[in-house]
Parts: structure tokens; sequence; C-alpha cells
């Protein structure tokens, strides 16, 4: 079985719409190659988010509805929906769908073959629509990330990955970030650990701006590489072959 993380943060207006092209989709993939699958929807919202939810859980069989009174943040969201899962696979989506869902067959033969498997908007192929400030802020980004930690990974956030569930229970014990950071956190730690990932090229543009100013989100996140980069080399709190022993 396949399951379908979708974090949704105060999203009425979007989550319904989105849930269902999703199971329309995993539906088609379904009858093609007969892949079980459960979508579960994971929410901390203030606005009628919860509702919607809760009854499109009650509707459809594949739909699944966890809420929490507390933010839990991004990463959060994706750690409660992996205790959640039934699969032995996992994939996460923004509840926007910036990431056409049409890649997701071809996903899938991938995760076939690797640990991990993200998409990247930096991949020489891919094709963005985004703003240029949000642009650049990415780029840079990826750019620092890719020196810092002399990682081959192009993109980090894009908001459409997937691995194995025994491989993620291992990895998110490491993670410290529960927000925005929580993607590249994961992953660098995941490269660090040994395992395959996959990158492969996407079309991908931006539906909305986000809720966090793009300067604020920059600093943020170069906040959390510093960090990172502090336990992962200077305090040396990872080593490689200890966490696997640890954690096999």
């Amino acid at each position: 079985m396949l399951s379908i993380i979708v974090p949704a943060y105060n999203e009425q207006y979007l989550v319904e719409k989105n849930a269902l092209l999703i199971r329309k989709e995993f539906d088609r993939i379904r009858k093609r190659t007969g892949e079980s699958y459960e979508i579960i929807l994971v929410e901390e919202s203030r606005d009628k988010t919860p509702e919607i939810c809760k009854n499109l859980a009650k509707r459809f069989k594949e739909i699944r509805h966890f809420h929490n009174d507390a933010r839990l943040g991004k990463g959060g969201a994706i750690e409660k929906g992996v205790s959640l899962a039934r699969g032995s696979h996992i994939i996460f989506m923004d509840a926007d769908l910036s990431t056409p869902l049409d890649i997701s067959e071809d996903f899938l033969s991938r995760m076939k073959k690797y640990d991990i498997v993200i998409t990247s908007r930096y991949n020489p192929i891919s094709r963005v629509k985004r703003s240029m400030t949000r642009s650049l802020a990415g780029k840079g980004f990826s750019v620092i990330a890719r020196i810092m930690f002399r990682t081959k990974m192009r993109d980090t956030k894009c908001g459409y990955k997937g691995f194995r569930k025994d491989v993620a229970r291992k990895i998110i014990p490491l993670v410290q970030n529960k927000g925005w950071f929580w993607d590249t956190e994961f992953l660098l730690y995941a490269e660090k650990m040994g395992y395959s990932i996959c990158e492969m090229p996407v079309y991908w543009y931006e539906r909305k701006e986000g809720n966090v100013p793009v300067m604020d989100n920059i600093f943020d996140m170069l906040d959390n590489l510093v960090r990172l980069y502090w336990q992962m080399n200077i305090k040396k709190t990872f080593r490689k072959s200890s966490y696997r022993k640890r954690l096999q």
C-alpha cells in the first residue's frame, strides 16, 4: 500500500478540491497498476479546514483525517502522517499541488528503485514558473546548502517527496526542526547515512504566495543550515556508522 500525506494548514479554499484531485489521480494509477493507496490529511487549522477534512474522510474510504489542536508545523505534520501511515511507501505533497499530479506514476516507478525520491526545480530539464524574488532566494539557498554540506542534491525543498516508511522511521529521530526546514534536514541526514536518493525533474509553478515573508523565510532557513552544520561537522554528533548500527 501507498500512503499519501498532505499537510494542510488553514487551507479551506483548496483542501477539498485538491484532495479529490489526488484521489482521482491515484484511482487511475490503481486501475493501471493495482497499487492500493490512502490519503492522510494532517492539519492543525483554525478555519473550516478541519470540518472539510472530516467530511471528506466520511465520504471516501481512501481518505483519513487527523486534526491536532496545537501547531505542528510542516515537518511535525509529516512526522504525524508517517506514524499513522499503513503503507510501506509514503509520498507527501503540498496541499496547493504546485507540483502537478501527472508526475505521480513515473515517481512511483522510481520509488521501487530508490530509498528516497524527490523532485527538483533546479534540474536542467525542469520547467519552473515562479516570482523572481522567490526564485533567486531558492536558488541562493540551494547553492549555499550544496557548498556547506557538499551535497549532490539541487533542491531539498520542493514539496513532493517519497520514501520507504522503514527508512523514514530511522531518519526522523535525528531531525530537530519541525517547520519548513524539515525536508532539508531529513534529506541531509539521509544522504549522510548512505540511503539512495533519486532527484527527478519536474514542471512546477507557484500557485499562491506563502504565509511567511520571503526575507524572514530566508533568514530562518540560513539559521537552520548553520545549526545543522554545527551539529554534523563541529559538534560531530552525527556518525554514519554509529547511527546506522543504533537504528537498524
